[in-house]
């Protein structure tokens, strides 16, 4: 599954949002409710190459996740700092860390933008952007208070410090920032030039190009307000040409302020950084032919080697090996945590358990129709970790659901990462017509507050007739597509005048009985919003008030008709009242197995078929009586004529089928 996930990856086309790309590694500093990740993760459909770090902590709620959470604590913190405080803090925290962690986003938490180096999960890793948005030292004073002024300076001059040497040769910083007083005197360039970074671009920023990002005050009792923007730019930086390298050359004068970086902290990042020059094609390769069994891994090993050595005595004649034996222990430092990052990833799939969401589980094959702006489907997947199992249907064309629900776009775009197969257009009431569904077999069919629009009053006689057509019809086309244990479940209101839908007779007319009906609480499904569906205010929700989940299934055994030589058919039958479909229930009931048994031993000489009809009306009567304390017997014979009349059915039938074999050429 790892190889396949990197297949997909590569395969994927580049996407943009303004500056950023789904083939940058991106670093996010000081994330607030994390929506501004979200939101890159939305645009570029995966959250792989994004690193997304707060400096709140996460605190209890990592210890409840367990261990197969791809979120960290950055350092350590003290007992006292160990409580939800994102969780606390933003409302929306959870839900967006969930997702961006379903798409395969690293989120840190308790990370100082002061010290990222020493945060073990960022120690050895390099990016291509580097954001931070909106940095502040918090409101202890007012903003234009010298002392608050200076307290923001340092926090983004010691950002500046740190990102500096966690950037690609190419790569950038960027910082948005409000441009007007107080904020202006922050002067954020000279803060950057005193780091060898340099100006590029100094772009507008907009919050409309950045859907669904929040930004937040971040602390205080206002901490999940938002804050007036004003006039603001997002500041690119990058490092003076050479300045990442001068450390290539001991002639080379270094730039760096010796009491900012402690000399060992120097050559670590010097050797890092050659190291990554050195063998970087060499690494790109490793990913590209991960799991080829074709790669001859020695081979490109050596080659690798010689290249490395070749390209590290070039540039300076004379130096010693001593600098490339460096290197190759940097390298292989490397190569280990890589490894050991390749090992977590393959464990974590290897050992993923069952997971559940009140009545649907990730082993379920799921089918749901009628859906408004997938937040159903999108909920049951962040619940299962994946949407493989998952088959999601609306009505409405793609077009329509983005023009009508402001959210279906990024929730396609999530579930379509998650494996999930979108259908779009399909009508709940022929199902069974689409080439997608025809061979395709569910455990569960969910069908959310089934509506066949708004045309008149809801206790109009007309729409609610509308209503139950709509759900006779999804019942005809949704029953031959379960497994023998599956389950048709629709959630309805159970007050007037959508009780009189009458759903439970329904299903009986389509030999569907009532296993279960349980409450429907709509907090028990995160992400889900129910939506009106049709109208000017498609897009808002409608009130629920006291709703029920109803579980059907097939009566047992009662799709016997449905056999390869389809022996029965009910076609010939026509419509029948609703008191002869529940004696026909019955008698599928009572006398499946004795059916299948039929069944089975068509055309057998060898059996005894006296001994098999009195043994099965023995028992279709001990059937009956217990079903019921007191029941008529008078009810049996009722039964006993329908299973007659089925018997005669089933012989003109088979007589039809030998009189076409023997006149056929």
């Amino acid at each position: 599954m790892a190889v396949l996930r990197s297949e997909v990856v590569r395969v994927r086309e580049e996407r943009w949002i303004k500056h950023y790309s789904s083939s940058h590694d991106i670093l996010l500093v000081g994330e607030g409710d994390f929506s501004f990740s979200l939101c890159l993760a939305t645009a570029f459909g995966s959250a792989t190459n994004i690193v997304a770090t707060s400096f709140d902590s996460y605190g209890s709620l990592l210890a409840r996740r367990g261990g197969g959470c791809k979120s960290w604590i950055g350092f350590t913190l003290g007992p006292s700092r160990l409580v939800h405080e994102l969780i606390k803090k933003y409302k929306k925290a959870k839900a967006n860390l969930a997702i961006l962690e379903m798409m395969g986003a690293t989120l840190l938490h308790g990370v100082d933008a002061t010290k990222m180096k020493i945060s073990p999960h960022l120690q050895c890793r390099k990016f291509h952007r580097i954001i931070y948005n909106f940095p502040h030292a918090g409101f202890h004073q007012k903003e234009d208070h010298p002392r608050l002024i200076s307290m923001h300076k340092n926090l983004v001059h010691g950002f500046f410090r740190n990102a500096r040497s966690m950037l690609w040769l190419d790569g950038e910083i960027h910082i948005t920032h409000k441009t007007k007083p107080p904020f202006d005197s922050w002067r954020i360039q000279d803060l950057a030039s005193n780091c060898s970074l340099y100006l590029i671009e100094c772009a507008d920023f907009r919050i409309q190009d950045y859907p669904s990002y929040k930004n937040k005050r971040g602390s205080g009792p206002r901490c999940d307000k938002p804050f007036h923007l004003g006039e603001c730019r997002t500041f690119k930086f990058k490092l003076f040409p050479d300045a990442a390298i001068t450390h290539r050359t001991s002639q080379n004068n270094l730039t760096f302020n010796d009491r900012v970086i402690d000399e060992r902290t120097l050559q670590g990042n010097m050797i890092r950084n050659e190291c990554f020059k050195m063998f970087d094609s060499y690494l790109k390769l490793v990913e590209d032919t991960l799991g080829s069994h074709s790669y001859d891994v020695f081979c490109s090993v050596r080659e690798a080697l010689r290249l490395g050595f070749n390209a590290y005595t070039y540039e300076v004649p004379g130096r010693s090996l001593s600098g490339y034996v460096a290197d190759l222990e940097e390298l292989h430092r490397l190569n280990i945590l890589r490894s050991q990052r390749l090992g977590q990833m393959l464990l974590m799939v290897s050992f993923r358990e069952e997971r559940w969401i009140k009545h649907y589980s990730s082993s379920h094959d799921i089918l749901l129709v009628g859906e408004g702006d997938f937040s159903f489907s999108l909920c049951l997947a962040m619940a299962f970790g994946s949407a493989t199992n998952i088959v999601a249907t609306s009505l409405d064309s793609y077009e329509e659901l983005i023009k009508k629900y402001k959210n279906a776009n990024a929730n396609l775009a999530i579930l379509e990462m998650l494996g999930a197969t979108l259908l779009h257009g399909v009508d709940a009431t022929k199902l069974t017509i689409y080439p997608h569904l025809q061979c395709r077999k569910f455990h569960r069919i969910i069908y959310n507050f089934p509506h066949a629009g708004f045309h008149q009053k809801e206790d109009h006689p007309h729409l609610i007739s509308m209503h139950r057509d709509l759900v006779c019809g999804f019942f005809l086309n949704a029953r031959s597509m379960l497994w023998v244990d599956g389950e048709i479940h629709i959630s309805h209101k159970i007050t007037p005048p959508f009780s009189s839908w009458r759903i439970e007779d329904l299903a009986l007319n389509c030999s569907l009985f009532l296993v279960e009906c349980a409450d429907f609480q709509l907090q028990d499904y995160p992400f889900y919003n129910n939506k009106r569906g049709s109208g000017s205010r498609c897009d808002e929700p409608f009130p629920l008030g006291e709703c029920r989940t109803f579980k059907f299934k097939l009566f047992p055994n009662s799709n016997t008709h449905r056999t390869s030589q389809n022996i029965f058919t009910f076609n010939d039958v026509g419509m029948r009242t609703l008191e002869h479909n529940m004696i026909r229930n019955e008698c599928f009931w009572i006398f499946g197995g004795y059916l299948k048994h039929v069944e089975e031993t068509f055309g057998s000489t060898s059996y005894d078929v006296g001994s098999s009809v009195f043994e099965a009306l023995r028992l279709g009567f001990i059937s009956y009586m217990g079903a019921e304390q007191g029941r008529p017997s008078s009810g049996y014979i009722a039964i006993l004529e329908e299973l007659h009349h089925l018997s005669i059915l089933r012989s003109q039938r088979l007589r039809r089928m030998l009189v076409s074999s023997f006149v056929s050429p």
